[in-house]
């Protein structure tokens, strides 16, 4: 999933800001060990630029809009197809894409549809997500107003004809969607609106519930980082970002020393600079939200929390206890390490960011950016802000959200031509209304069909709006008897679709033989 706190640098040559995003559909598919098997150092993302593959695939016949009948706009949407294990009668096996690029490894051995695949006779497909990676209904993004979910769960079903069709698949052939984090939304959704075309779903780490203000998310990290990590170093990163926002308020000079940045690369003119900056010190998130647990490397080695604690700690003891700042000091120098030893390639404003994403071009750095904020905006909110029970500071607000909506959307300037633009008091009311509209919609967390499994990692901080185990309908919960949720003790986010997470192996035994009853097959 996403995330709004989640960093990268981008590039060495000119300054450039700071991706807000970060999926399993942006994060690197490559292996998490080295050539000797230790664990790879814990490092930024890397940044995702469209790429073009030898075995994509076009369905040509994508409607542009499919709920105006007036508009016969056609578009060409990226598929891969991938026949392997297939015999006549096997199910098809849809990995939807969700908010980043969809790559042939998609339909090689990386994630779970490949076992399901290998085990039922199966046909994998990996379809990508519009106004994502090269799949563009128009030459570039300067109106999204057709990027929406429901849009994209249409594409699914014109898509789906399309398949068997292309492919001479028996009418009767079952599909299973499958998909993580937002598209592990899509996944459930698609079940539940066209049960007819869907057979079945594998949900993991859905976030169904759309929520505009979230302090849950840095609440759950904090959390976890104490579970894993232990209280002294949570304790170490929460009076590092304290004195982080006091610096940055009243002494930008010492700041800048410490990060190793000239002072000019700090800005703090608004509440919106700080929060900006303040969202590059919010590293851990990530590590929390993908970490591999004890033992994922090797049997004696630790997982990520646990290495990023011990190194923060290690960075902590070695410094006199009389030394000024000394937890920002040890937190400084673990941060310049999760970004290749420099902070001083980021643009830290928050200007630098909107005008990174107001570039409208599908290949732009930012094209991720801009189409997932987009719809954070205009559909689920996630708004990942501080919390006074969470060690992250208080400087990332909903307000500073919401003005990064109004202004890489809906302020004067920021709309289409020829569209209407908004006040800020406007955008902040449309942003709210959507959200809320969104759960109206989608029934929130109210999984009111068969034939769904959901699955959430006890790690993963998503899970907080996710279907909760043990819940109810007093607190907005429903599951369909005939549909079924696992949570993994040690899991983060979307762990079960990945083949290397080996200790998901006896769960997907059991996601095989769920999806083995839901399908009819022996």
């Amino acid at each position: 999933m996403i995330s709004l706190l989640f960093i990268f640098v981008l590039g060495s040559v000119s300054k450039k800001p700071l991706s807000r995003v970060s999926s399993i559909f942006t994060r690197s598919l490559d292996t998490d060990l080295s050539p000797d098997g230790s664990p790879v150092p814990l490092k930024a993302p890397k940044p995702v630029r469209t790429q073009h593959y030898s075995g994509e695939l076009w369905f040509r016949e994508q409607h542009v809009d499919h709920f105006d009948p007036m508009n016969t706009k056609k578009w060409s949407q990226r598929y891969y197809y991938n026949d392997t294990y297939y015999k006549a009668g096997g199910p098809v096996f849809l990995m939807i894409g969700g908010e980043g690029p969809v790559t042939p490894k998609y339909v090689e051995d990386y994630f779970s549809i490949d076992y399901f695949a290998k085990n039922m006779n199966g046909l994998k497909v990996a379809l990508e997500h519009r106004f994502y990676g090269a799949s563009f209904p128009s030459t570039d993004s300067a109106d999204l107003s057709l990027l929406r979910s429901d849009q994209a769960l249409a594409d699914i079903a014109t898509f789906l004809a399309y398949l068997k069709r292309e492919y001479n698949l028996p009418e009767s052939t079952k599909i299973v969607a499958v998909g993580g984090s937002y598209s592990g939304n899509l996944a459930a959704w698609a079940r539940i609106q066209f049960p007819f075309i869907i057979s079945a779903a594998i949900s993991s780490s859905g976030p169904y519930l759309a929520q505009t203000d979230y302090p849950e998310y840095l609440q759950h990290i904090d959390s976890q980082i104490r579970k894993y990590g232990g209280d002294r170093c949570m304790d170490v990163i929460s009076a590092a970002h304290k004195d982080a926002e006091y610096l940055l308020s009243h002494d930008k000079a010492t700041l800048a020393a410490i990060f190793k940045l000239r002072e000019e690369s700090i800005y703090n003119n608004t509440g919106y600079d700080k929060a900006s900056f303040m969202s590059a010190m919010g590293a851990p998130s990530g590590v929390v939200q993908y970490a591999k647990h004890d033992g994922y490397y090797t049997t004696t080695k630790d997982g990520d929390i646990k290495q990023m604690c011990k190194a923060i700690e290690a960075y902590y003891d070695g410094y006199d206890a009389g030394e000024s700042y000394r937890q920002l000091k040890a937190y400084s120098l673990w941060l310049l390490d999760y970004y290749d030893g420099s902070m001083e390639e980021i643009d830290l404003s928050f200007d630098g960011y909107i005008k990174a994403i107001q570039d409208t071009s599908i290949d732009s750095e930012f094209a991720v950016d801009r189409s997932w904020l987009w719809q954070t905006c205009v559909e689920f909110g996630y708004y990942q802000t501080s919390s006074p029970t969470a060690g992250f500071g208080t400087m990332i607000t909903l307000d500073y959200f919401l003005e990064l909506c109004y202004k890489a959307y809906f302020a004067p300037g920021a709309t289409p031509p020829g569209t209407q633009s908004f006040t800020r008091s406007q955008s902040d009311d449309l942003v709210k209304k959507a959200v809320q509209f969104t759960n109206v919609y989608y029934g929130a967390r109210n999984i009111k069909i068969s034939n769904i499994y959901i699955t959430n990692g006890h790690v993963d901080p998503w899970s907080e709006l996710s279907y909760r185990e043990g819940e109810t309908w007093s607190t907005g919960h429903h599951l369909h008897n005939d549909s079924t949720t696992s949570y993994i003790p040690n899991g983060s986010h979307c762990t079960d679709l990945y083949m290397s997470w080996s200790i998901n192996d006896s769960l997907r035994t059991t996601q095989l033989d769920f999806l083995k009853s839901a399908l009819g097959f022996s």
